[in-house]
């Protein structure tokens, strides 16, 4: 008692010492569960909150006074060391706190009642199934992961050395620790979202403590968003039956007795996803029933099937596939809800769900919500003017701007696989494509879905196919690069070819014509966002014209090709042949073909014994008669050619 009083004492001003003692009274409470003393293993339960269950009630009951004063000192020096550890963690970001604290919880199990389940009484020879067997087992607490998952998500500081340490030694090894960091994650997410609805309300500080507020409630978002994107989530009910894949290895054929919150919790979500299934389970039944008359088995004596999957299933959440997909899809939940969430975690969010979570999901319409409201939002105010911006407010547009993109993936995924019905979608969609979406990253998946979304949909009206048509036409006119015009005159190809009521935009009007009284008025409207008013289909597409005199040679090519005969007879265009098309790759290309063209030039000088170098560009070259820079120049007497060197003008 009197090692931990001392080592509970802090050594203010030197940091390698304090972390010491942190980790020293660490051992020691180590030291004592460690013991074999079954006495002394009851005594070192206080650690957790849990200690209103039923086996700590009845280890209370039975310990003297002396032993509960000893009990009671131990719960409340342990409380003060996680403490120390959650301060140094939050306020210092100490990575030897992180470890430290993570020790206590590697060394603090709680105890949990178990049942065995298949105990046999040989005496008897008798199956004793309904008195099954109590015994106390040492699980992992989760009321000081707790502490841990709110420590960690006010962390100043999260770079790549806390972020491999966390996931590499903490959350990628067990299982356990997996599925309650997850049911923690959404715990805190919870706290979170609660605390900044009382501040809506009280609205009592002044703007700079509201702005460090917001920022504090940012970054334990993002911490929170981050731990949760460091967990690999099980693939199979294989991984999560291998035992050693747990800090603390559950029991074998036991049933949890002191879990019953977590299935409580469990049940109910079950109960709640079941709702559209009810016939389905009553039609299941009643042929359980018709299969019972037909074998001569008596109904009273087969057991029901919650009672089968209650014998069959004798396993803890944390060993369940199930559980550990609920938890984390409860834990995403909880995160996206939060209003405080930064723009770029949001992205990182929208880029994270449709390939890690939604299609593990049991339930994957309940994200619905959240990516119809990133795919509507849109920075479209023309009110604000030029002098009002700011970088701050150019950044949060551009981010305005992203942000469709990305959710546009999760939705499309929602909408082909799960069913889910957004009438409005062509019309975002429509809205989405600027001259921005040909320079940011993700521009590959946006026209791979939007080639999905018009060319695999046959029962698109003309005007809608046109004006995307028109509206990919026109961004090639405002800036777009050469890869990105490629891209879209490939689009537009494909587009006229699969939707042959679009073929009149391509042979519609004079565009060719020097009379102006031949050619027609563009009614295409440009400034509104809906393509039913856009009057795409009374329009042509004139600017493929202008395109063909592009001053790169690819573009102008295929923009001549676009309509004629000729392609008519060809395939369609390939789209992923033009998806990773930049600048880059274009140079490259244009170097190595004049690489090409260079060496077989020289090929053939060679084999026509040829002295002079023959050059790729012709060239009209007019000999200096007084110098190279002129008689005028100050370096004329410099480098003035000698009397014998002057030549006649020649031309070659």
């Amino acid at each position: 008692a009197r090692q931990i009083q001392s080592l509970l004492k802090p050594i203010p001003g030197d940091d390698r010492a304090d972390a010491a003692r942190l980790d020293e009274l660490r051992r020691v409470f180590a030291r004592l569960y460690q013991q074999q003393d079954e006495q002394l293993f009851s005594l070192t339960h206080w650690v957790g909150s849990n200690s209103s269950n039923s086996s700590n009630s009845r280890n209370k009951k039975n310990l003297t006074p002396a032993e509960q004063t000893w009990r009671l000192f131990l719960t409340k020096s342990h409380a003060k060391l996680r403490s120390q550890l959650s301060q140094r963690i939050s306020q210092h970001g100490k990575r030897t706190a992180v470890r430290t604290f993570w020790g206590v919880v590697a060394s603090s199990p709680r105890s949990c009642l178990v049942a065995k389940t298949n105990h046999h009484n040989n005496h008897d020879n008798n199956y004793q199934d309904n008195e099954p067997q109590r015994q106390t087992h040492a699980l992992l607490d989760d009321a000081i992961l707790l502490q841990w998952v709110q420590a960690m998500s006010r962390i100043p500081i999260w770079d790549k050395s806390i972020q491999q340490m966390v996931q590499a030694e903490f959350l990628e090894p067990f299982r356990d620790v997996q599925y309650y960091t997850m049911m923690d994650i959404g715990v805190v997410a919870k706290q979170l979202y609660k605390k900044i609805s009382i501040q809506r309300q009280q609205q009592q500080q002044n703007d700079e403590d509201d702005m460090n507020t917001l920022m504090m409630n940012q970054r334990q978002a993002e911490r929170l968003m981050q731990m949760l994107m460091a967990i690999p989530l099980a693939s199979s009910q294989d991984q999560l039956d291998d035992s050693s894949s747990y800090l603390f290895q559950p029991p074998q054929e036991a049933m949890p007795l002191d879990e019953t919150e977590n299935d409580d919790e469990a049940a109910e979500d079950e109960d709640e996803s079941s709702d559209d299934d009810d016939d389905d389970s009553s039609d299941d039944d009643s042929d359980d029933e018709a299969a019972a008359l037909l074998t001569g088995q008596d109904e009273d004596d087969t057991p029901s099937p919650a009672a089968q999957k209650k014998n069959k299933d004798c396993r803890f959440p944390m060993q369940k596939l199930s559980c550990h997909r609920r938890q984390w899809s409860k834990a995403w939940m909880a995160i996206l809800r939060l209003p405080c969430l930064p723009p770029h975690c949001l992205k990182r969010a929208l880029q994270f769900l449709p390939t890690k979570v939604l299609p593990v999901v049991s339930r994957p319409l309940l994200f619905a919500d959240f990516f119809m409201a990133a795919y509507t939002s849109h920075d479209d105010d023309p009110k604000k003017s030029k002098d009002e911006e700011t970088p701050s407010t150019t950044n949060s547009s551009n981010n305005q701007s992203i942000i469709p993109l990305l959710a546009l993936d999760g939705l499309f995924y929602l909408m082909t696989e799960h069913g889910l019905e957004y009438p409005s979608y062509y019309k975002q969609l429509y809205k989405i494509i600027r001259p921005i979406v040909f320079s940011v990253k993700s521009k590959t998946r946006f026209f791979q879905l939007l080639d999905k979304s018009i060319s695999r949909n046959d029962l698109l009206p003309a005007h809608l196919v046109a004006a995307f048509c028109k509206r990919l036409m026109r961004c090639c006119l405002q800036g777009a690069p050469p890869a990105g015009i490629l891209l879209a005159v490939v689009l537009v190809s494909n587009w006229c070819r699969k939707h042959s009521e679009v073929m009149a935009l391509l042979h519609r009007g004079g565009t060719k014509d020097d009379d102006n009284a031949n050619q027609i008025a563009d009614k295409y409207n440009a400034t509104t966002d809906d393509p039913s008013q856009a009057n795409a289909l009374q329009s042509s597409l004139w600017e493929l014209f202008a395109l063909q005199n592009h001053y790169y040679p690819a573009v102008a090519t295929l923009a001549q090709s676009v309509g004629t005969p000729e392609e008519a007879k060809l395939p369609k265009h390939q789209l992923e042949d033009y998806l990773q098309l930049t600048y880059k790759t274009l140079l490259e290309q244009e170097r190595k073909r004049q690489f090409k063209h260079h060496k077989k030039n020289q090929h053939d000088n060679k084999n026509d014994n040829s002295k002079k170098r023959k050059s790729s560009t012709p060239l009209t070259f007019q000999a200096p008669s007084n110098g190279l820079f002129g008689g005028k120049s100050v370096l004329s007497s410099v480098l003035a050619l000698p009397p014998g060197k002057k030549t006649k003008s020649t031309s070659s």
